[in-house]
């Protein structure tokens, strides 16, 4: 019996699988991170530099940025900016990012939270 389809699928997918990766850029993506939102942090004492648990907040929000760039990287390469969007802008424990970012920190940014991002990137996430 016939399955219906699914040899047409599979010859689809192997045209697209055998475009040379030269002929390819991998694609742009851009991060703007802020710390509301990250998983784990609920109170302003973890957002704050001022706060009992800021340090908290700071690794929570760089293990974030990692596995995000993690999910990413382990579907293809990818060139991937990392802006640090939160308050002074100079959050993220840089010497613990993946090392395959590209990392903006600090407020002196014309375009703040979007500082990098242009018609180039094939994704942003926030």
């Amino acid at each position: 019996m016939r399955q219906s389809g699914f040899p047409s699928l599979i010859a689809l997918l192997v045209s697209f699988a055998v475009v040379p990766a030269r002929a390819q850029r991998p694609p742009r993506i851009f991060i703007s991170v802020d710390m509301e939102g990250i998983g784990g942090i609920g109170t302003p004492a973890m957002t704050s530099p001022t706060g009992k648990d800021y340090e908290l907040g700071r690794k929570l929000m760089t293990d974030e940025v990692n596995t995000v760039v993690g999910a990413i990287l382990q579907r293809g390469p990818a060139e991937i900016l990392v802006n640090d969007s939160h308050g002074d802008m100079q959050n993220l424990l840089h010497t613990e990012l993946d090392p395959r970012v590209t990392y903006i920190q600090g407020a002196v940014k014309p375009f703040g939270m979007v500082e990098g991002l242009d018609s180039t990137y094939a994704a942003a996430i926030f």
